[in-house]
C-alpha cells in the first residue's frame, strides 16, 4: 500500500513566526496558505491552503491572465503574477483577468 487515507481537509496547523492579520500568505515550504482570521506571534492557527476554495488576490498592473495559467505569489509587492522568476507558485487562475484588472481568481495550489 502507497498511499493510506488519513482525512480530508482544507487547512494546516502553523504556528506564527509574526503576527498575521486576515488574508495574509504563507508559505509552508511550497504549499500556499491563507489567513483567515488575525493570528498573533507565537499562537498556533489553522491556515486554509485548498480543497477547492477560491480567493479574490491582487494582480500585477499591466498584465492580462488567462484562465487556468499558473499564477505566482511575490512575496514583495504582495501581488500575483504570471511570472515565475523570483515568484512562488501559489495556484491556478479560477477566471481570466484583462490587463486593465487590478486582481484575479485563483484556486491556490491547483
Amino acid at each position: 500500500m502507497y498511499f493510506k487515507f488519513v482525512k480530508k481537509t482544507e487547512t494546516i496547523p502553523y504556528t506564527a513566526a509574526s503576527a498575521l492579520a486576515a488574508g495574509d500568505v504563507v508559505f509552508i515550504g511550497t504549499l500556499a496558505c491563507v489567513a483567515h482570521h488575525p493570528v498573533d506571534s507565537g499562537d498556533t492557527a489553522e491556515l486554509y491552503f485548498g480543497g477547492g476554495l477560491v480567493y479574490e488576490v491582487p494582480v500585477t498592473a499591466g498584465t492580462a491572465i488567462t484562465q487556468g495559467a499558473a499564477l505566482y505569489w511575490n512575496s514583495t509587492s504582495h501581488v500575483a503574477s504570471a511570472t515565475s522568476t523570483g515568484n512562488t507558485a501559489i495556484g491556478k487562475a479560477y477566471t481570466a483577468a484583462s490587463s486593465t484588472a487590478t486582481s484575479v481568481l485563483v484556486v491556490l495550489n491547483a
